[in-house]
């Protein structure tokens, strides 16, 4: 039903598997079950091997009688028809059988030992009600009656319930011999009040229930108390549960007190919390109660120090610095004469916070230009702060809730004054606008936040002094204009000279020489005034404004008085380099610049046509008999002088005047002298470079750098006569031809040497106006260019081909053509300098490199020649890297191996690789790095040997591989051996022995277990017995159990441990179960009850296996001196002298009894 017990009517669930093990098919298959109801079926056929687990399959409803027993047993039975038509029959097995170990195990029943057991696990459980009797008053001899309920709350019946109480008048209550699940009984006790009791105001007593389950298993249990829960009734130490009967008390009360309020700051004390408690009605007299204080806490319940109790005379001190607040201070008082006779109250005490005060401040005026780090403290201003009737001080109060004081509208910062909480200081910073700043504060109580006091402080800034001052600047040439110094120079803001950034700077109106307004003047942002150039001379005003930029209405007005002077002019005489006159020159040269007397000048400044203008001209006079009358001519407009084209060779004089536009009839006169030549002609010798013979080629024409007139030829202008050609020899040449055009063709195939061609040229339009030059040319082989080489790296392991070295050589400026060239290697050489094998360069320029060819560089040197020239050759190296097969170690982990049996691993080279391949080998050569751990041989062939008997342990060991080929081409990794200890399993051991007066021997306990899967050598292991239960159970060395004579029958254990020899800490943990069984009842005739713990019962041996004894004792009159219906061995012959008495023991046992007579002596001495 889900409760996790196993209950009667739970239901178990069967599933069937059936299996045709034979050779034919069987037919109408059913299943029976004597012990359980199955549904389903039959099987019509099941094939020879087939299986079937679903066609059956069966329910049982459990009993109280099942669960008792422990578990249920039920075999099935399967028939089926062969084809004879004979029936085939079948018991079930249960494929999952319970552990035999399984300490809930039922026993295999010995008439069915195939039968599926279904475990029931027993749950023996008893609860007990022990109420008691209660009267308004109680005198000594009065009786409390006791009902005791005892209630079978497990899943199993109950037996042989025996219920004791020790403070009930018969400490035997009663025995329950059988008590169902769920039933329970009622047992009746009684106790007699002492005088002890009424003392102690209370009775306690417990009572205690032992019985047992089906299997004999014992079920205890304490009883609960059924009496009402009283508030305040006594507890009885050490014991929760028991029973209490309160006896009455002296009425006692602590009543509540709320004392007057103290001032948290200073502290202060209450009056006692006595003062209206009561203990039997009147006011309590502090010598007949103690007093202990509670807990003091704050209103929400957390605890507070600095308030305290005193308890000698109930008088509550609070230390200065408590926080204000509401407390409570619980507290209990109790009688002396009973001092579980008290009661509790609690002291309200209201602790008020100091008196706080903050005051108003007014600072001030401050410049706000400079600002000032202390104008004042608020704490200590006009109108001192105070805190609990004192001088606020900051280690009593915080300063905060600060609302800072706010920026003027449209101010250029956001500056202003400010109040430092940590130091109440109120500051303005430098710049901060004027103005009137309010800023509100708060001061609180640091012991008690939110105590506080608030007050504003007001701050006045004033603007710096501010002062413009009349300015009369250095005059300025009026042509030119210029800039006057700043006019703030020598203005002042704040005492000292104005920092324009500081200051805003606005113009006023400026007025000319006529008093009228004028535009030729500017002042600048920086203060400085541009008088414009073109400006007329005389004295200009200009006011100005200068206004704070913190304070913009902190202004200051000055003006400042400007002097414009006139420029000075002057021409002078001009002399111009010769003209050619043939083709006569737009621009000779310009009057006004220097031309060999010194520049036209005006203002200080070479004259410009902007500024005069050039008039009064007196033309050049023409040559006399000249064939025209060009002459030069001076553009009044631009000054320039100019030749006409074909203007005749001579000497040319031109006179002309500049003057002031500005200022007219300022002026001055000079005159201008021009020479006019003949053209120049110039025929220059030519070098035009090499010229590959091989190709051939044109020059470029050899007008390209002659000149007529200083200018490039022109061919339509000259005449071109080719001179002769030369070799250097100065033997005429052939191949080599001048063009009209002035080109030079040099034929393909023409010897490399160096030539001379001459050649004339005349101008057109002077035939005698000549000039000759002679053209170099030098003719040259190709170039041919063997380049060096630097192959890929090539796995020497493996060889391979080079591409061909031809491949970047060049001829002529292009790759080589191999028909063209020869090819000549070298010798190859290697990493030691010395000639090298397995390398060879074949006829077509790549080079073959063997296999197994060594890692390392390899040089090979060859030479190519030009088949037209043998004697035009070049020369270079092949470079050629050969490089290791990769070769890599991996790590090797093996399979844990038995260190007691010893074995080999596997070569660590089998997950090793070079060039890719798991390593041969032969190839590579094994260093082992490490040395071996001991136990461990590390073998040639790269298996590693552990030997037998080597302690447990993980070893790791370092090897490297090492090709062969290249020795230097390594690889490490590290082996990991673990060296396992061998199996170890103790099992657990079970003996059943007949109780017996002498000593009992077990078999050992190592007869089960096992070291390395083999039995027990002690010469391997080590036996460690643990503690018996019993301490008259002594395990041996070889593993046997010695049960000292007489052990009390029952079930023992005694746990022992076996650890292994070459690794102690390899251990194994069993237990051994010894039963002690008594068949019979062995009776003493002698016992000692004087109290040292031995034999002071009168101990009958086997009780355990009657379902109960009766004993009578009488003494040797016949009197009965005691009596047990069901002896518990607790007869101690207690208020009985020493002597012989006689006994009457009869024990029954399923229903049958038997009664056995004897003697016993008591003896106490």
């Amino acid at each position: 039903n889900g409760d996790s017990k196993v209950n009667v009517g739970d239901k178990i669930t069967y599933t069937f598997k059936v299996t045709n093990t034979g050779n034919v098919t069987l037919t109408n298959v059913t299943i029976t079950d004597d012990n359980a109801t199955v549904v389903g079926g039959p099987i019509a056929t099941l094939a020879p091997g087939a299986v079937d687990g679903s066609t059956f399959t069966a329910e049982y409803t459990l009993t109280q009688a099942d669960i008792d027993k422990g578990g249920v047993y039920n075999l099935a039975t399967a028939t089926g028809t062969d084809p004879d038509g004979s029936p085939v029959t079948e018991t079930s097995t249960d494929p999952t059988p319970v552990d035999p170990n399984d300490p809930n195990h039922p026993g295999v029943d010995p008439g069915c030992p195939t039968c599926t057991i279904t475990v029931l696990p027993q749950t023996g459980e008893m609860e007990i009600i022990k109420t008691s009797s209660t009267s308004a008053s109680y005198k000594v001899g009065d009786i409390i009656n006791y009902t005791i309920v005892v209630r079978n709350t497990g899943n199993v019946t109950l037996h042989n319930i025996v219920v004791t109480d020790n403070n009930a008048d018969v400490t035997n209550v009663g025995t329950v011999w059988r008590l169902a699940v769920g039933a329970d009984t009622t047992l009746l006790a009684k106790h007699t009040i002492t005088q002890a009791d009424l003392d102690k105001r209370y009775v306690a007593n417990i009572a205690h229930g032992i019985g047992q389950t089906p299997r004999g298993e014992d079920v205890e249990d304490d009883s609960n108390s059924g009496n009402p829960y009283t508030p305040n009734e006594p507890v009885e130490p050490g014991c929760p549960t028991c029973t209490i009967t309160p006896m009455p008390w002296t009425p006692i009360k602590a009543t509540d007190d709320t004392p007057p309020s103290i001032n948290g700051k200073d502290g202060g004390t209450t009056p006692s919390v006595l003062e209206n408690d009561e203990l039997d009605n009147a006011k309590v007299d502090p010598s007949e109660i103690t007093l202990t204080p509670g807990k003091v806490v704050d209103k929400d319940d957390k605890p507070v120090t600095g308030i305290t109790m005193d308890p000698t005379t109930g008088v509550i001190t609070v230390d200065p610095e408590t926080p204000a607040g509401e407390y409570t201070y619980e507290y209990t008082i109790c009688e002396v004469l009973n001092p579980s006779n008290c009661s509790t109250a609690t002291v309200t005490i209201n602790v008020t916070a100091p008196a706080i005060k903050a005051v108003d401040d007014n600072f001030g005026p401050i410049n706000g230009k400079d600002g000032s780090t202390n104008v004042g403290n608020v704490l200590t201003g006009a109108g001192e702060d105070s805190y609990n009737g004192k001088p606020a001080d900051l280690k009593d109060v915080e300063i905060n809730k600060i609302k800072p004081a706010t920026p003027n509208t449209g101010a250029v910062n956001n500056n202003v004054p400010v109040l430092d909480p940590t130091t109440g200081i109120v500051s303005v910073p430098p710049m901060t606008p004027a103005g009137t700043y309010e800023i509100e504060y708060t001061i609180e109580d640091k012991l008690n936040p939110g105590n506080d006091a608030t007050a504003t402080v007001t701050v006045v800034v004033e603007p710096a002094p501010i002062n413009a001052e009349n300015d009369t600047p250095p005059s300025i040439n009026g042509k030119d204009g210029g800039k006057t110094p700043s006019v703030l120079d020598n203005d002042e803001l704040n005492g000292k000279p104005v920092d324009p950034k500081d200051i805003t700077l606005t113009p006023g109106q400026p007025t000319g020489p006529d008093g009228k307004p004028t535009d030729k003047v500017t002042m600048n942002p920086d203060g400085s005034v541009t008088v414009d150039p073109e400006t007329p001379a005389g004295e200009y005003e200009y006011p100005y404004r200068i206004c704070e930029v913190l304070n913009p209405s902190n202004c200051s007005t000055a003006t400042v008085t400007i002097t414009v002077t006139a420029p000075a002019i002057s021409a002078e005489d001009d002399t111009f380099t010769p003209v050619n006159g043939k083709d006569g020159k737009t621009n000779v040269g310009n009057v006004l610049n220097n031309n060999g007397s010194g520049t036209d000048n005006y203002n200080g400044k070479p004259a410009d046509l902007k500024d005069v203008e050039i008039n009064n001209i007196k033309p050049a006079t023409p040559n006399t008999g000249a064939v025209n009358n060009n002459v030069p001519v001076l553009d009044p407009s631009t000054g320039i002088v100019s030749v006409p084209p074909m203007t005749p060779a001579g000497t040319y004089e031109i006179e002309y005047t500049i003057e002031d536009k500005l200022n007219p009839g300022n002026s001055s006169t000079a005159k201008v002298k021009v020479v006019v030549d003949p053209a120049p002609i110039l025929a220059t010798d030519d070098n035009p470079g090499l010229f590959n013979g091989k190709d051939g080629g044109k020059t470029p024409s050899v007008f390209d750098n002659d000149k007529l007139n200083g200018k490039d030829v022109d061919p339509k202008d000259v005449t071109l006569t080719p001179g002769k050609v030369v070799d250097k020899d100065g033997y005429p040449a052939k191949g080599i031809t001048m063009n009209p055009d002035g080109t030079i063709t040099i034929s393909p195939e023409t010897p490399a040497g160096e030539y001379v061609h001459t050649y004339t040229i005349c101008e057109v339009l002077n035939p005698n106006n000549c000039s000759t030059a002679n053209v170099k040319i030098v003719v040259e082989a190709p170039l041919i260019e063997a380049k060096d080489d630097k192959s890929a790296p090539i796995n020497g392991k493996d060889g391979g081909t080079i591409p061909s070295v031809l491949e970047n050589d060049l001829l002529n400026g292009k790759v080589v053509n191999p028909k063209d060239v020869t090819l000549t290697p070298g010798t190859a050489t290697g990493p030691n300098g010395q000639p090298a094998k397995g390398i060879v360069m074949n006829s077509d320029g790549t080079i073959t490199v063997s296999p197994e060819t060594p890692a390392g560089t390899y040089t090979y040197p060859y030479t190519i020649c030009e088949k037209v020239n043998p004697n035009n050759c070049s020369s270079a190296v092949a470079t050629i890297t050969v490089v290791p097969a990769p070769i890599v170690a991996e790590d090797d982990r093996f399979a844990p191996i038995n260190g007691a049996n010893g074995g080999t691993t596997k070569p660590v080279f089998e997950n090793d690789k070079l060039n890719n391949k798991v390593v041969k080998p032969n190839e590579v050569k094994l260093t082992w790095v490490d040395n071996a751990p001991a136990g461990l041989t590390l073998n040639a062939d790269g298996t590693i040997t552990v030997a037998p008997g080597t302690v447990a342990g993980t070893h790791q060991v370092k090897y490297r591989i090492c090709e062969v080929l290249n020795p230097n081409n390594c690889d490490d990794a590290v082996a990991t051996i673990v060296v396992a200890p061998a199996p170890i399993n103790a099992a657990d051991d079970t003996y059943k022995v007949e109780w017996s007066r002498d000593v009992i021997v077990t078999e050992s306990v190592l007869v089960n277990d096992k070291f390395n899967d083999a039995p027990i050598d002690l010469s391997k292991v080590t036996l460690t017995p643990g503690v018996a239960s019993n301490p008259g159970l002594k395990m041996n060395p070889d593993g046997t159990i010695s049960i000292a004579p007489s052990t009390r029958p029952g079930t023992y254990t005694y746990a022992y441990t076996i650890c292994e020899v070459l690794n102690p800490n390899n251990c194994s943990t069993a237990v051994a179960t010894i039963t002690i069984e008594a068949s019979a009842l062995f009776i003493p005739n002698v016992f000692t009850p004087n109290g040292d713990g031995t034999n002071d019962t009168f101990e009958i041996v086997g009780l355990e296996g009657f379902d109960r004894v009766s004993v009578v004792i009488v003494n040797r009159w016949g009197n009965e001196v005691y009596r047990s219906e069901n002896y518990d061995n607790t007869w101690t012959g207690r208020g009985l002298n020493e002597g012989t008495y006689y006994y009457i023991i009869t024990p029954y046992k399923n229903g049958k009894s038997e009664v056995i007579k004897g003697w016993v002596l008591i003896k106490t001495r």
